[in-house]
């Protein structure tokens, strides 16, 4: 594997983790704000999709579930608290 791709895939997985303290509060908040909204708006109806898509099985359907609550957190993380701002 290439290593700069090795040190970058490191890299992002650090800085994104859960809990990790980064960028925090360097990301555009009114970006975050926009992409929560958005979250806010789609998903339920996007996971309503997958839990009815019989071409799914069920390891699938937790998968992207999965992979839709992770990007709530990444948006809830990003998000700077009114007080500190």
């Amino acid at each position: 594997m290439n290593h700069r791709l090795l040190a970058l895939a490191a890299f992002a997985a650090l800085a994104f983790a859960p809990g990790c303290s980064l960028f925090y509060g360097s990301v555009n908040q009114t970006f975050a704000e926009g992409n929560k909204g958005y979250a806010d708006l789609v998903l339920p109806e996007y996971k309503a999709y997958i839990d009815a898509d019989p071409n799914l099985d069920d390891d699938s359907k937790e998968i992207r579930k999965g992979t839709a609550d992770k990007w709530v957190r990444l948006i809830d993380d990003a998000l700077v608290p009114a007080e500190e701002e």
